[in-house]
């Protein structure tokens, strides 16, 4: 069956820019992505500083409660219950602690698998276009202008569907990098928040 010349030239005219438009969401995707990442490199730094300044406090309190028990315990004329609420304290800054520990340990693996989620979707992948001048010349030069634009509109739709597998794909690197790095942000926030208890 021939193709009307008018619907060619139409559906043309829709589908030329489509491959061009495709690669621009590509290169867009790959800068959430770097951002992502960036991102979460911050986050996790920023973690680093406050955990260094928390596990200094902690360790001063650990320090101040343990010296109270000792100095209880030494001195026989002093109340009963006053060494259990010194024991009391020590047990409970180390396990503020442990919590703080454990919470910034899950963020740094969701930082991690952020990390390798947005490196595997800036991996180089196969981005086809439409046909290029020099190919028209080379291909379809004794061909006239409907059979031209014919296998233009071709060439557009197997690049289009190529390149949307391709695009999908990537999406998929973000949705998940953004995963990770939100749970990073929790894990962070949460250790943040049990850090006042040390």
């Amino acid at each position: 069956m021939a193709v009307n010349p008018e619907t060619l030239r139409f559906i043309f005219e829709l589908t030329k820019e489509g491959p061009e438009a495709q690669l621009k969401d590509c290169d867009a995707m790959d800068t959430k992505m770097t951002a992502l990442f960036g991102a979460g490199s911050v986050i996790i730094a920023l973690a680093g500083l406050s955990a260094v300044k928390t596990v200094t406090a902690a360790v001063g309190t650990v320090a101040t409660a343990a010296g109270k028990t000792a100095a209880i315990g030494a001195t026989t004329s002093a109340s009963p219950t006053a060494s259990p609420s010194a024991a009391t304290s020590v047990a409970a800054a180390r396990g503020a602690n442990w919590a703080v520990a454990l919470l910034l340990f899950a963020a740094v693996v969701f930082y991690v698998v952020s990390g390798m989620q947005a490196l595997r979707g800036l991996l180089p992948r196969r981005f086809r276009r439409s046909v290029q001048a020099d190919e028209i010349w080379q291909q379809l030069w004794n061909r006239g202008p409907d059979e031209i634009r014919h296998v233009l509109v071709a060439d557009i739709s197997a690049a289009y569907a190529h390149n949307k597998v391709v695009l999908v794909e990537k999406a998929g690197h973000v949705r998940w990098s953004a995963i990770w790095l939100g749970l990073e942000v929790v894990a962070i926030g949460l250790a943040l928040v049990a850090s006042q208890f040390t």
